[in-house]
């Protein structure tokens, strides 16, 4: 009688190791834009936003109101990490700081989205910029990256 093969049991956890979906993470931030960023400027912070995510298959929400900025990024954990990494050295923003940063086993966000200062100027500018895009104010800012920043609260205490 034939008998099959022995697997090893460090080829059938290798094989496991594989199958298992890569580690995700959230991370939320708020800072401020540089002084006297031009129009033009914010357009294409805002553009970088939605790229930076849309490449590295995150997903989550950015906010900026001209002054104010802040956003939740979810996804693979290196690519978090990567686009983090960007964000601290973007030159048009500073004083960034997390509220929020876990390893995840679910997603919460369905993908992108950006609340943003004359978002019509930024269809204008980008129409390849295909995600759901609000205007936003001053008020406004302030309201959800102040809902943003009660929400991890809520989590961290929660666990």
């Amino acid at each position: 009688m034939n008998q099959l093969p022995r697997i090893s049991s460090d080829l059938f956890s290798d094989i496991l190791r594989q199958s298992e979906p890569p580690p995700l993470a959230r991370l939320g931030y708020v800072g401020e834009c540089t002084a006297g960023l031009r129009t033009a400027q914010l357009m294409s912070l805002y553009f970088d936003s939605y790229q930076r995510a849309i490449q590295n298959g995150l997903r989550g929400m950015f906010i900026c109101d001209g002054e104010k900025l802040g956003g939740v990024i979810e996804g693979d954990h290196s690519a978090v990490n990567k686009v983090w990494a960007m964000i601290q050295h973007d030159e048009r923003n500073h004083n960034i700081h997390l509220f929020e940063q876990n390893e995840i086993s679910t997603l919460i966000y369905d993908g992108w989205t950006m609340h943003v200062k004359d978002s019509f100027i930024l269809n204008l500018m980008y129409p390849q910029c295909n995600c759901p895009i609000r205007d936003t104010d001053n008020s406004t800012t302030e309201e959800v990256l102040g809902m943003m920043h009660s929400y991890a609260t809520y989590l961290r205490q929660a666990n």
